[in-house]
């Protein structure tokens, strides 16, 4: 079997693999294993860290982050088995970021084989694995079941490969992707996954603007990102007057719009429908230096309280004791959040440096001329969408799992343009000269 081939096997498996933990101290993945496995190749690391600046950069900032978790927890004087976890949790960040920068630097083709083993894994074993033990994860599992967790997670990996399938035919197919975009985000919408559904029809608008995206600047783009709020806060509200009447979600849905003070005021909705990143960041301006330590226990249930609360439904706290022993974490649901309230100011920072680079990265290549011809590019545009979410508004374990991921396919697309971009000036140099001769 030669080395490519056991490449695509690896892309294909990862997910399933992922699936399955073991426990050691804290969870692992199998798929952890066989990453801990390809770092053996010590030349092939050292060669990834001198051609790809940005793997030295994250590196470096996951490393910031570390010691600054470990100050935290020696002042928090947290538990060996928590700080264990903590610490392994970014330390994975690392080597599963670079891991696949690596395979998707090699051929970008593997990330295609990424999401064909995620949506067998999708069929075969769903999704909560990837979920903490915390009151905010458990809420959320038990309150958007399997839509959320395995149907519309399948759906997205079908649909980016369906998108790269038919433009790697012909780029005349942008119309129909474009067109299943939004139909397959008002079907999340009318399934209660407003974020996934939203972010589908963002990523259609991205791919609709593609060809002005290029030579547009910021200030031409502020009146029509004045004229898009107007139009979003207006659909916004046609949303939320068919929920009422039952036309559009579920319960789910209803109940979180009753809830909200105001509920034409998305901000409200937010408040309501993501009340874990405020409770994280109330948790990290209790203790804003140096954090509450890494799995920030909440011994009196007052931040989950206050979660629950938030959500109007703080009757269920004394089940959730019951049913946690009374072990609560505090909630966050937000890496950048989870980082502060973890590991301090200087985590904070640290990620939130990955998370500017990720932008910078991406938005470079939402622009070059290169890459918007690239079959790839819905799946760029989602990815950009989709890593923004997640930095804002899912947990902090993230950073080791569809996040590394995001960052890779990202971080490993800008290195290609930039060789294709080298690789045309050098032909140009040498052209130059021949002319003089």
């Amino acid at each position: 079997m030669t080395r490519k081939q056991v490449y695509y096997i690896i892309a294909f498996l990862y997910p399933i693999l992922s699936y399955f933990r073991i426990n050691l101290i804290g969870q692992f993945a199998v798929g952890d294993f066989v990453v801990l496995f390809s770092f053996l190749d010590f030349k092939k690391t050292t060669r990834l860290f001198v051609t790809i600046a940005d793997i030295k950069k994250i590196a470096i900032a996951y490393l910031v982050f570390l010691l600054a978790q470990m100050m935290s927890d020696w002042i928090n004087h947290s538990d060996f088995v928590d700080m264990a976890r903590g610490w392994a949790n970014i330390l994975m960040a690392i080597l599963v970021t670079v891991f696949f920068i690596g395979l998707f630097n090699r051929n970008p083709k593997y990330f295609i084989l990424f999401l064909l083993g995620s949506v067998l894994r999708y069929v075969l074993l769903g999704d909560t694995n990837n979920l903490s033990n915390s009151a905010a994860d458990l809420y959320e599992v038990s309150d958007m079941g399997i839509f959320k967790f395995r149907i519309a997670p399948m759906l997205n990996a079908l649909l980016l490969i369906f998108s790269w399938y038919l433009l790697q035919k012909s780029q005349k197919q942008y119309f129909n992707v474009i067109i299943l975009f939004i139909l397959y985000g008002l079907f999340c919408m009318a399934f209660d996954f407003r974020s996934n559904g939203i972010t589908f029809m963002l990523s259609a608008l991205i791919l609709y603007c593609r060809p002005y995206v290029r030579n547009t600047s910021l200030r031409k783009m502020l009146p029509y990102l004045f004229l898009s709020l107007l139009v979003f806060q207006g659909l916004y509200a046609l949303y939320v007057s068919s929920v009422i009447k039952g036309e559009m979600g579920g319960e789910h849905s209803v109940k979180q719009i009753k809830m909200a003070d105001n509920s034409y005021n998305p901000l409200n909705l937010i408040l309501v429908g993501r009340s874990e990143f405020f409770v994280g960041l109330k948790a990290a301006l209790d203790k804003p230096i140096f954090g509450q330590g890494s799995w920030a226990k909440d011994p009196l249930g007052y931040y989950t309280f206050m979660m629950l609360k938030l959500h109007g439904e703080d009757e269920r706290f004394l089940a959730l004791e019951k049913n946690m022993n009374g072990q609560f974490i505090i909630p966050s649901h937000s890496v950048l959040i989870g980082a502060w309230m973890n590991a301090g100011v200087m985590g904070l920072l640290s990620v939130l440096y990955i998370f500017v680079l990720f932008i910078n990265r991406s938005i470079r290549l939402l622009r070059n001329a290169y890459f918007q011809k690239s079959a790839y590019y819905p799946i760029l545009v989602y990815s950009l969408l989709n890593g923004i979410w997640v930095f804002f508004f899912s947990p902090l374990p993230e950073i080791k799992t569809d996040l590394a991921v995001i960052i890779a396919f990202v971080v490993a697309g800008h290195q290609a343009v930039a060789k294709t971009i080298q690789l045309q000036h050098q032909e140009q140099h040498k052209l130059s000269l021949i002319k003089l001769v």
